[in-house]
């Protein structure tokens, strides 16, 4: 009975040995065929740093072959961009058991180059002893260029409305993030003082316009398009500018923002205003000709005159005087 339960136990373990070698080849296929399938770059190197394996993602963005690669060192896709510094930290810190992470700009075989996100781990037997290191590679130059391309877009902005005489700014989440020169120069405020997480963009709106202004940014923020409008702002010294707003919903930092272009019409409210009243003074004298004309009595004349006089100066009373050069004596005509 001893010798059965024995040999039934030590069946019951080669069994169980088997099965787990069995689930860990499964696990292994599994892991295997992922990495053959996957379209990330990864390279397995002995503790030497020499290439022993290279999935088809790595083919595909080198160009490559398997064959061309196996028992060279990583440096074969080297460009020359970064310093031997740059790959000596590197190798530090994966031979002393750290994952290294960063960004590679290598060189194809066809000469292309092209931008790679890292991952570089070192592989471990059971006594703690670094036999391979594992590389998990993706290709970001896609996204390096888009990034290249805003940096240029964004260089020219600033290029352009630096030399605006029109104010510039940007406002994300209600904060200004963007002001140009005009703005530091017309306004008063420093940049720092405008980029301070503190400082409140609605402080620079006239009381009467600030609903106004609160409105077009609520219809931005839902992607509405906002006609130019007319409104006053507030500079630091307390002056107050007439001006019109022109602003265009933006994508700034991957969040939805406010590009506005301000326009000082100060001087056109100023003309205006000047142009209305020689209006008002040239209907007047046209008014007083007229009854200069109608008539010659004094009296209604000067009544007229009167009433003209009132709305020109905008006094609620007015008189005039009269000599009489005959008995010279003074008479007062009111109104």
């Amino acid at each position: 009975l001893k010798e059965e339960r024995a040999l039934i136990n030590a069946i019951t373990q080669r069994l169980g040995r088997i099965v787990e070698r069995k689930s860990a080849e499964t696990q292994l296929r599994k892991l295997s065929r992922a990495v053959e399938q996957s379209q990330v770059s990864v390279v397995i190197t002995d503790d030497q740093g020499k290439i022993e394996y290279v999935n088809p993602g790595f083919e595909v963005l080198t160009n490559y072959d398997a064959t061309e690669v196996l028992g060279q060192k990583p440096n074969i896709v080297k460009s020359g961009a970064h310093s031997e510094a740059f790959y000596q930290g590197l190798w530090d810190t994966i031979t002393n058991g750290g994952e290294w992470r960063g960004e590679f700009y290598n060189k194809k075989k066809s000469g292309d180059f092209y931008w790679e996100s890292a991952s570089i781990s070192p592989v471990k037997n059971d006594d703690g002893t670094i036999t391979h290191y594992v590389a998990v590679k993706e290709d970001i130059t896609d996204r390096k260029l888009a990034e290249q391309a805003l940096r240029e877009s964004e260089e020219k902005f600033r290029s352009l409305s630096e030399q605006l005489p029109n104010m510039v700014y940007i406002n994300s989440k209600g904060h200004i993030v963007y002001a140009n020169q005009a703005c530091e120069d017309v306004m008063g405020y420093s940049r720092d003082e405008f980029y301070a997480p503190d400082f409140d963009f609605m402080s620079l709106i006239a009381p009467e316009y600030k609903q106004v202004v609160r409105s077009k940014y609520e219809s931005h923020m839902q992607g509405e398009d906002v006609e130019i409008y007319d409104y006053a702002i507030l500079t630091k010294d307390g002056g107050r500018i007439e001006a019109i707003n022109t602003s265009k919903l933006i994508t700034y930092e991957g969040e939805r923002a406010i590009l506005g272009i301000v326009t000082d019409i100060s001087e056109r409210k100023q003309m205006e205003a000047d142009l209305r009243t020689a209006r008002d003074e040239l209907a007047t004298l046209l008014a007083i000709s007229q009854t200069i004309v109608s008539t010659l009595e004094l009296e209604p004349l000067l009544n007229v005159i009167l009433e003209q006089l009132k709305r020109v100066v905008n006094y609620d009373g007015a008189a005039i005087l009269t000599l009489d050069q005959d008995t010279m004596k003074v008479r007062a005509y009111q109104g």
